[in-house]
């Protein structure tokens, strides 16, 4: 059936799930769009020569012409014969909903709104450089005349990068790994990176906080302009409380057995020190509008800390988060921090008998992340924080499990997606493949080798690059 008008076909589209079609897979076009049409018609031929037709001060006008020409080996033309590329804004669509044709008169990107632009761009840069078209020895481009469109399920759509985790390459090699990444992301619509640098960041306003780390101050910045080039929001990450193996290293204490077990947050030094590196970490990222303070899996530590401060867990836990989250937001930064020690803490008994919980003291503007990595028919735990007006889900590797949280995300009002890395290299590839393509459409089907997908188009960002 043709759709008459776009009001029709769009709340169509708002209201029915869309399969993907064979054509994609065929074609390489992935993640799946929502509406992919292929024409029959004679193939069609782009380049090398273009001319750009954008809409004034376009953000993502820098990234598009440096990859056509340094990637491509595109140059820009004013001849009549050169391709066109227009970008056009709409106002009666979603704001991320985009268009992409490309058909005889060259390529049309129509944009619901600037919103849609840097997805739409990192869209026709996969089309361009992933194998959908044939590249020709004068470097031309030939392939089918075709139509897509798209729009995501949800608004934040992000991954977390481990920086903090070892790696011996050295920091030329890490940095080029973590830039191709982060062309991925950007051709499959992510906004948003967590940069998780833990201890692993080699701090001046605290030296003796440093672990051993590759990165370098400059290292770190060129990421961040390298991500924000491309439309992603770059954002520290940090571990409070917990996992010291990677985590800053202010005032660990130990457990009984001698092992480095957690911070000492009772240490009345302890926040004056934290909020040297929270600061440093704000002007490394250029005022970010978030920080990952992490939290998490820190229940033994807090019942040790508790026996020393004649405080509950749950206390200790909140006014620990508190004081940080605090402090973050007085700087106009958001703190997120991970849900599980809501939930598994025992609660401070009342004099009536019940228990207050952390989940009940906590500074709710602050952004609470519900991790769970695990199939559930229902997760009971993100219906428990329903109430949260701040709510966040991570997902990890597995395709049922991402599928079936972020589905209930979304049925739940929930509007960002954070993805997690907590491998290396090719289960990255796949988590992040996985998240890339259902937190833009919660009902894909990701019936293909998705680590080979996310390989391939990493290994040609190598070749390209």
């Amino acid at each position: 059936m043709i759709l008459k008008t776009f009001a029709v076909f769009f709340l169509l589209w708002t209201l029915l799930p869309l399969p993907g079609n064979d054509d994609a897979i065929r074609f390489g076009i992935l993640p799946r769009p929502r509406q992919l049409t292929v024409e029959a018609a004679a193939p069609v031929t782009f380049g090398p020569a273009f001319r750009l037709q954008l809409p004034p001060e376009a953000p993502y006008e820098s990234w598009l012409r440096t990859e056509l020409i340094s990637s491509l080996g595109w140059h820009e033309s004013d001849a009549p014969e050169a391709c066109l590329i227009q970008i056009r804004e709409a106002d009666d669509a979603a704001p991320e909903q985009y268009t992409l044709q490309l058909d005889s008169s060259g390529i049309t990107l129509t944009l619901g709104s600037p919103r849609a632009g840097f997805p739409a761009v990192g869209r026709l840069l996969s089309l361009l450089d992933t194998g959908c078209l044939q590249i020709n020895p004068d470097r031309s481009l030939t392939g089918p005349a075709l139509t897509l469109a798209d729009r995501p399920d949800f608004a934040i759509r992000g991954m977390h990068l481990q920086l903090a985790f070892e790696h011996a390459d050295g920091l030329a090699a890490e940095l080029k790994h973590v830039k191709r990444y982060l062309d991925v992301m950007a051709r499959t619509g992510f906004n948003l990176v967590v940069l998780d640098l833990g201890g692993r960041y080699p701090f001046t306003s605290l030296p003796s906080a440093t672990q051993y780390t590759p990165w370098s101050r400059e290292a770190i910045r060129e990421i961040v302009a390298y991500a924000r080039l491309r439309g992603i929001t770059p954002v520290p990450g940090i571990n409070t409380i917990s996992h010291v193996e990677r985590a800053p290293q202010v005032l660990i204490f130990k457990d009984q057995a001698g092992y480095n077990l957690g911070m000492d947050v009772t240490d009345p030094n302890f926040l004056p020190l934290y909020r040297q590196l929270l600061d440093e970490l704000g002007e490394l990222f250029e005022q970010p509008p978030y920080l990952v303070i992490g939290a998490d899996e820190c229940r033994e530590a807090l019942d040790m800390l508790a026996e020393r401060s004649g405080k509950s867990p749950d206390r200790l836990f909140a006014d620990t988060v508190n004081a940080v989250g605090d402090y973050l937001l007085s700087k106009q930064i958001t703190p997120i921090f991970w849900h599980d020690m809501l939930f598994v803490l025992p609660g401070e008994l009342q004099p009536d008998g019940t228990r207050l919980h952390a989940a009940d003291l906590i500074n709710e503007k602050f952004i609470v992340d519900f991790w769970n990595y695990d199939y559930h028919p229902f997760y009971e735990g993100l219906e428990r924080l329903k109430d949260k007006p701040n709510l966040w889900v991570s997902p990890w590797l597995e395709i049922g499990a991402t599928q079936k949280l972020l589905q209930q995300a979304y049925r739940q009002g929930v509007n960002a997606v954070l993805g997690t890395t907590w491998a290396w290299p090719t289960e990255i590839g796949a988590a992040l493949f996985h998240t890339a393509a259902l937190s833009w459409n919660r009902h894909a089907r990701l019936d293909f080798d998705t680590t080979g997908v996310f390989l391939n188009l990493l290994l040609r960002r190598q070749d390209l690059n």
